[in-house]
């Protein structure tokens, strides 16, 4: 009778540990928890929630924040979600499985130059999105709206005003020479 107790205790026990999941918040190899959110105004506060991923392989090097949200998002069957799992960033039409991403998401060159910067919500583009090539040169800005690319014709009027867009340019171009006077 003993015997059978034992092994009761011992596949109870044994069952219980199988059953535990990977806890996602936890440090783990290529991500770390930094305990601060990122509201609506992009200013950051103290909360536990709060974790970003860092992946380094031999191409890039990725940063991309994994903000929690309140409810799970209506997914769309023609918008593409990006979304964490296994150290890697996938990128699927429709659907996702892991962590999707929501904040902000910056990638680098090996040589530390500027990839790609942007911001998700669930896990889908959202905002305005900068690529540079990798001798620094920016080479496209794509604004999205919900994993939409929103076409220029129709950006909000005063971001096609003349003396807005040479203002940033002469900014470009003062941070390309070095030369900030």
């Amino acid at each position: 009778m003993k015997k059978i107790a034992l092994f009761i205790l011992l596949f109870s026990v044994g069952k219980v540990f199988a059953q535990r999941t990977s806890d996602f918040t936890s440090s783990s190899p290529g991500k770390y928890n930094d305990k601060r959110t990122v509201n609506d105004n992009k200013k950051v506060t103290d909360d536990a929630d709060y974790s970003q991923i860092r992946i380094i392989d031999t191409t890039q090097e990725i940063r991309a924040d994994v903000l929690p949200f309140k409810t799970e998002p209506k997914i769309k069957n023609d918008r593409y979600y990006f979304w964490y799992l296994n150290n890697k960033i996938h990128s699927t039409q429709g659907g996702y499985n892991g962590q999707l991403l929501n904040g902000h998401y910056i990638s680098f060159y090996p040589d530390k130059n500027l990839k790609e910067e942007g911001y998700f919500k669930r896990g889908l583009k959202d905002g305005e999105w900068k690529t540079w090539n990798p001798n620094g040169d920016l080479t496209a800005v794509t604004n999205w709206n919900e994993g939409v690319a929103v076409p220029d014709s129709q950006q909000p009027f005063w971001k096609k005003l003349p003396f807005v867009n040479k203002k940033d340019q002469q900014q470009q171009q003062t941070s390309k020479t070095g030369d900030g006077n």
